[in-house]
């Protein structure tokens, strides 16, 4: 370093002062905001009056950088810069987990303006040479010319910042692609963003307190972009994975943001003509974030959902809930497997849930209303018994309908690591139309009428929403009046073509033809049903109906789809015979059918020359149905198809 200093005694206001200052491999940093520029080589001069720099050689951003300075006569120096910034180095500036999105190079230019309590930098680049591999619009090949302009204004505690992607200055009335302005204010020593204005697609809003966000897209992929947003935010792949800290500028922007200074300030909107998420298309989409007292408040509106969703956090539920509250949500099949991720994540990280939606759609099912509450296990619960078994308790849900009630409640246990899983579930449904149920269930024209109710416990070893058949226990009751069996495939609806009996038609033409043919009515149906791993069985289920009184017991394999049953149809030849039938059935309901059937025909000698006795064995869709011969008779019908006759 070289000083020379010159002081005239009678006038000290004189004083000259010029030297020059020689670096070789230097690192320097303008301010905190900017990037290091290291193996500084060069010289630089300094006067009285300012300072100036001819030529500086460095590295900044991992490319070559050029520096130049001079000072004006009112004190303002001026700071140029050229260079050329590297993706690795642009990456490591703004968030080194952007690293992976970046390839290439980019020239760049920079101006600096020092003055007394002001600093204002400036940077522009065509970003030619660069390519952004970010979802649209932000992506970008190399050889495109993308102009960019950052802006940086410190005033003493005051930072302003300025993001201007897309338009040539040099074009009047060029569109930006996105556009961003921040005010931050450094208090007791620490940062704090203060504002946030961000669009893309649309003109910047009059500034204000709190975070802004005003996006307008013609198309969005919401899938890649959450993608890019767990990986630069530093989101662990996996519940179990390590979570990364942002670092870099941006990640020192974001965690100087003061929840408090911005609580109920924060208001961000996305309008869409089409959104790609989970391989489904939705059209005309808004969704509107925003702060309402110091909670997260969704408001989402598209084709098949309008309502909003909230985030809470409070002394009832310290782990946090979602209150959701729709008119119309609507689930497509290929987004059902979302709602199955979220259950199969341990229970502690699973929020409470308090839905309630108007007119809910699954898989284009128009279900009707649905309430749904449900709760987590604390995080001071699991870490008082970790080697408990976890729970997350459904306490109520509830699907109502003109045709119907369903109403359930239950719980999940699993020890950790999601071993051994089971989910226990009392049911209750009242219906007071089954056909209109099977029809908007989408089974159409396989039933008409029918009223009653469905009451039971059931249990399998996997989480809730994987029903696992094989391990499936349980009971439930069934009672129903009024109703028929139409005629129709039974590929359609195959558990009801195993109760409707019209396989007995198609094999055996000459037996209850009447009653079965066109679908079997009835006046009531009463049956007790017990599952065991999957396999459910009846010793009691009775049919009786105008023409007939029919009685079932046996099995059904609801894994194979395959049945194991013994059917007895017998004529109402008088007018005590299906009341004999549900007399006996009422009193004895743990004793088989052969012992009721030859009580009743002991009784009723009448029927016994007319009832027939079958059994059904094989596919529900295809079963194979065989007459029991009775006492006496030469011989038993062989076994046959109940696929229809040709």
């Amino acid at each position: 370093m070289n000083l020379d200093l010159r002081i005239p005694l009678d006038k000290p206001e004189n004083t000259e002062l010029k030297g020059s200052l020689l670096l070789k491999g230097n690192s320097l940093r303008l301010n905190k905001s900017m990037p290091m520029v290291t193996a500084l080589d060069g010289a630089i001069r300094f006067t009285h009056q300012g300072l100036f720099i001819d030529q500086l050689q460095g590295q900044a951003l991992a490319g070559p950088v050029q520096v130049k300075s001079s000072t004006d006569k009112t004190g303002k120096i001026d700071i140029r810069a050229t260079g050329t910034a590297k993706a690795n180095g642009l990456a490591q500036y703004l968030n080194p987990l952007l690293e992976p999105y970046l390839s290439g190079g980019a020239p760049y230019s920079v101006q600096v303006a020092v003055r007394t309590g002001r600093t204002d930098v400036d940077i522009t680049s065509p970003l030619t040479g660069l390519e952004i591999k970010l979802p649209s619009p932000l992506s970008k090949k190399p050889e495109a010319r993308l102009p960019l302009r950052v802006s940086q204004s410190l005033t003493g505690p005051t930072e302003r910042w300025s993001v201007d992607l897309g338009a040539d200055p040099q074009t009047p009335g060029g569109s930006y692609v996105t556009q961003l302005r921040a005010l931050s204010t450094e208090r007791q020593g620490a940062w704090s963003l203060d504002s946030l204005q961000w669009v893309m697609g649309m003109p910047l809003p009059v500034p204000a307190a709190g975070i802004q966000g005003d996006l307008r897209l013609p198309t969005l992929d919401a899938d890649a972009w959450k993608a890019v947003v767990d990986q630069v935010s530093g989101r662990p792949a996996s519940p179990k994975g390590p979570a990364t800290v942002p670092s870099g500028l941006l990640g020192d922007l974001f965690a100087s943001t003061n929840p408090d200074a911005t609580a109920g300030r924060t208001r961000v909107r996305l309008r869409a003509d089409k959104i790609q998420m989970g391989n489904k298309t939705f059209e005309g989409v808004t969704l509107a974030a925003r702060t309402v007292e110091k909670r997260w408040q969704f408001d989402l509106n598209a084709k098949g959902v309008e309502g909003y969703f909230q985030w809470v956090v409070d002394k009832q539920r310290p782990e946090g809930a979602v209150l959701a509250r729709f008119k119309t949500l609507t689930i497509p099949k290929t987004l059902d497997g979302g709602a199955k991720k979220l259950v199969e994540q341990p229970a502690s990280s699973i929020p409470a849930l308090d839905i309630q939606v108007d007119d809910f759609v699954l898989n284009d099912l128009r279900l009707g209303a649905l309430t749904l509450r449900a709760v987590n296990q604390s995080r001071e619960e699991v870490q008082a018994q970790p080697n408990k078994a976890r729970e997350w308790r459904l306490e109520e849900m509830k699907l109502e309908n003109p045709e119907s009630t369903t109403q359930a409640k239950g719980v999940w246990r699993y020890t950790p690591g999601l071993v051994n899983q089971h989910t226990d579930i009392e049911l209750t449904q009242t219906v007071r139309d089954a056909g209109g149920l099977l029809n908007r269930l989408g089974m159409e024209d396989v039933f008409k009428g029918g009223e009653g109710t469905l009451t039971g416990r059931l249990r399998w070893d996997d989480a809730p929403m994987d029903l696992d058949t094989a391990t499936l226990g349980g009971q439930f009751k069934l009672i129903s009046k009024k109703g028929q069996f139409l005629k129709a495939d039974p590929g359609v609806a195959k558990l009801l073509g195993v109760l409707s009996l019209q396989g007995i038609t198609r094999r055996f033409t000459l037996d209850f033809k009447d009653v079965f043919s066109q679908g079997f009515a009835y006046d009531s149906i009463e049956a007790d049903v017990s599952l065991t791993e999957g396999v459910a069985s009846t010793r009691n289920l009775k049919m009786i109906g105008p023409g007939a009184t029919v009685v079932m017991d046996g099995t059904l394999d609801l894994d194979s789809e395959t049945q194991n049953l013994n059917v007895v149809v017998l004529p109402d030849l008088n007018a005590t015979g299906g009341s004999l039938v549900y007399s006996l059935l009422a009193a004895n309901p743990a004793v088989g059918i052969a012992s009721l059937i030859a009580d009743f025909l002991l009784k009723d000698p009448i029927s016994k020359v007319f009832s027939v006795q079958y059994k059904v064995t094989g596919p529900w869709a295809a079963p194979v149905i065989e007459k029991v011969k009775k006492s006496g008779d030469a011989q038993s019908s062989p076994p046959a198809s109940g696929s229809p006759n040709p």
